[in-house]
């Protein structure tokens, strides 16, 4: 599922899939939010995916992670280089982390508490790695 403040426009048929949203960087009060419900307890790699089109990016992008309400980690990511870690269906994809759930939800808020314009939320991917017996 995915929800956005209305400072996160949509810019159509760009990104992946034609999803792409965007923000002026300001004081973090707009956001963009991927959420994923029902998930086994487990450890999950997540990805995040942006495009460079030569406009100025942020050098910080915040990326927070949530399991169910509980915050997990902030990750600062710089959005002026190609997300490269892995290429999948010709898409570069960056690794967030790695993170252990317990609670069924996994939470990933953007927030344009950014260095520079534009920040993007393009998508998300969540990658189970360990199943908790």
């Amino acid at each position: 599922n995915f929800s956005a403040s209305v400072g996160f426009h949509h810019w159509p048929n760009s990104g992946r899939g034609g999803s792409l949203r965007y923000a002026a960087s300001g004081d973090g009060s707009e956001y963009a939010r991927w959420t994923s419900n029902e998930l086994p307890a487990g450890t999950y790699r997540i990805w995040t995916t942006w495009i460079l089109d030569g406009s100025s990016r942020p050098s910080n992008a915040p990326y927070t992670v949530f399991d169910g309400s509980t915050e997990l980690e902030t990750v600062q990511v710089n959005q002026q280089v190609a997300a490269n870690e892995a290429t999948i269906d010709g898409t570069g994809w960056k690794a967030l982390g790695t993170y252990t759930v317990n609670n069924g939800t996994i939470v990933v808020e953007l927030r344009n508490d950014a260095d520079s314009n534009w920040v993007i939320a393009d998508q998300i991917c969540i990658e189970k790695i360990v199943a908790t017996p």
